[in-house]
């Protein structure tokens, strides 16, 4: 897919889906390989909002975790694919602001389950790390609702610590929620996304969900 190609499915429908495995397929096997690593040595990443399954998060430092390679997200970012769409004129002033890998199992429980848009309208670069359907978690999207909710709440924003706007943004219209689909596809599957596109994680009834997601803000976040 050409990048002016993806840039205009961000425009119309606030996402994109790649196949990154065909793109770099050695990458994709690598952090798949690091997050089932951490599945069989048992770890546990206690998150008190984050319950029934694990987290791991990393800052824009990319501080080495031992239980996670952090060469392979450097190799993920630094990638030509990637690294084509975050030197384009469009996002060439976003920056890494954190990483987060995820496991959720049926019993998890966590605030990203929610429909909402983020605070901040960042870029984010998703990645599934498993086949994804609507039984184990894919995840969801409200195709265009970025529009209304950049018409709704222009920058600039209120403050990201403000307790009534983490609210407003998870008080979304029934019209925007009912439109929400699952994102299925196979392991290797990127979900590029504008965050103001309503979106949450897929709640899993069977089975599990493997995530890595790379977050990028723009300039003052």
């Amino acid at each position: 897919m050409e990048i002016d190609d993806i840039f205009l499915e961000l425009d119309l429908y606030g996402y994109c889906i790649v196949n990154y495995y065909q793109i770099e397929s050695k990458i994709t096997e690598n952090l798949i390989k690091s997050h089932n690593d951490c599945l069989n040595e048992k770890c546990q990443f206690k998150d008190k909002n984050y319950s029934g399954g694990f987290l791991i998060t990393w800052n824009n430092k990319l501080k080495e975790n031992k239980k996670f390679k952090t060469k392979y997200l450097k190799h993920f970012i630094e990638s030509k694919f990637i690294q084509s769409i975050l030197k384009s004129n469009r996002y060439e002033k976003y920056s890494l602001c954190s990483v987060f890998a995820t496991l959720d199992k049926p019993e998890s429980k966590h605030i990203a389950q929610d429909p909402h848009f983020d605070r901040t309208p960042n870029l984010k670069f998703l990645l599934y790390l498993n086949d994804m359907n609507s039984d184990n978690g894919a995840f969801m999207l409200s195709p265009g609702s970025h529009n209304w909710v950049k018409k709704s709440f222009p920058t600039p924003r209120p403050p990201f610590v403000s307790n009534s706007f983490l609210k407003a943004t998870r008080e979304i219209p029934s019209i925007i929620n009912d439109k929400l689909v699952p994102i299925n596809g196979k392991a290797g599957t990127l979900i590029i996304f504008d965050t103001d596109t309503i979106h949450h994680q897929g709640l899993v009834s069977k089975g599990e969900s493997k995530i890595i997601r790379f977050h990028f803000s723009p300039p003052g976040r």
